[in-house]
């Protein structure tokens, strides 16, 4: 008895050593992208030299030099979601490797690798749901009540512009079901179809208009067997 109460000691023991550890780590990675922030982040004044303006300019020049597959930053005020995101060239390269090309866990976000950003009227990115909020792992809170209607805004920064993004869908799927991924559409009739659809089958309703520009779907693991999808419409306003 006292042999097996050893063994499960040590077990115990070594579980907690390595969370501990990882923890650690990520805490380290999550503050490398910190680091990231306060380096290409630049902020401006108001015409009172007083306040900060709500969104800083990004130093795209610096991001593309640290990452020649950056693209866009990605912001969800009130959340942890403050990246950049890439393009890789297939979707496996950044499940482990950060923006400045280190070995990490949380990875990056990236645009999936099958089709060019921001051009087709679906785009996606994909991102860890990591354990301890970071990259897309406050996304799960989209499942709790009142967090969409507190979080409901998302923007992107591209080539000098912050564009605005509002919540439109948030559901769990499968592992194996495309609907979410589908990028390609006939017409705009069909498109109109797929955004009637998405909105069907989530479980936070919007009031945002049906006839919209395109979609952005942000993509995370739900367990071992799920999807977490969080869909945004364009509302056409953009911030310079």
């Amino acid at each position: 008895m006292k042999v097996f109460q050893g063994i499960f000691a040590v077990i115990f023991l070594t579980s907690v050593i390595m969370l501990g550890g990882k923890y650690v780590k990520d805490k380290e990675n999550e503050e490398i992208y910190e680091d990231l922030r306060e380096q290409v982040f630049i902020w401006k004044y108001d015409d009172t030299e007083e306040n900060l303006t709500m969104f800083p300019e990004v130093n795209e020049v610096e991001l593309s030099k640290i990452n020649q597959e950056y693209v866009a930053w990605l912001y969800i005020p009130g959340t942890i979601v403050n990246y950049p995101v890439v393009f890789p060239s297939n979707n496996q390269e950044y499940l482990n490797k950060m923006f400045d090309g280190q070995k990490g866990a949380c990875g990056s976000l990236f645009f999936d690798s099958q089709n060019e950003p921001m051009v087709l009227l679906n785009t996606i990115i994909h991102g860890h749901n990591m354990r301890n909020g970071t990259m897309f792992g406050e996304l799960k809170k989209y499942l709790t009540e009142g967090f969409p209607e507190e979080h409901s805004q998302l923007y992107l920064y591209q080539n000098g512009i912050w564009s605005q993004y509002q919540l439109y869908a948030v559901y769990r799927v499968k592992q194996s079901d495309a609907f979410p991924y589908t990028t390609m559409f006939l017409s705009q009739e069909e498109f109109q179809k797929y955004v009637k659809k998405i909105r069907q089958r989530s479980i936070y309703q919007t009031d945002a208009e049906e006839e919209i520009k395109n979609v952005l779907t942000l993509s995370t693991c739900y367990g071992k067997q799920e999807k977490l999808i969080v869909q945004w419409v364009n509302r056409r306003e953009e911030y310079e």
